[in-house]
């Protein structure tokens, strides 16, 4: 009786280990996934770098296929009270949803693009 005792919360423990590293994977992942989102966005000239720029920027399909309903949300404002003038303000968020189907804390990431000043 022990011993079956012992075996059933063993599995248990192993499926909620498993079920942990599974969700830490995802974030990782996605983590990955909106730094590689705001290098693309900074590789953009500033002058390119648009409301029209940013919506063509979207979920890699690998990610598309592991994040259940993931999702990318990429804002651009100008000349940001804390960027100052001739600055771009950049945000990436991905956010998805989690065995239960409730949303996991999103993945954030924002930087400050400046026009390059010539000399």
């Amino acid at each position: 009786m022990m011993l079956m005792l012992a075996m059933i919360l063993t599995v248990k423990l192993v499926g909620w280990v498993a079920q942990e590293n599974r969700s830490n994977d995802r974030r990782q992942q996605a983590l990955s996934e909106v730094a590689n989102v705001m290098e693309r966005l900074g590789a953009i000239p500033y002058e390119d770098l648009t409301q029209e720029a940013v919506k063509q920027v979207t979920l890699s399909p690998q990610l598309r296929a592991t994040l259940p309903d993931g999702s990318l949300t990429v804002d651009l404002s100008e000349n940001d009270p804390v960027g100052g003038n001739d600055s771009k303000k950049v945000s990436a968020k991905i956010r998805w949803k989690n065995q239960s189907g409730g949303w996991e804390s999103p993945v954030h990431l924002t930087t400050w693009i400046y026009r390059s000043r010539s000399k």
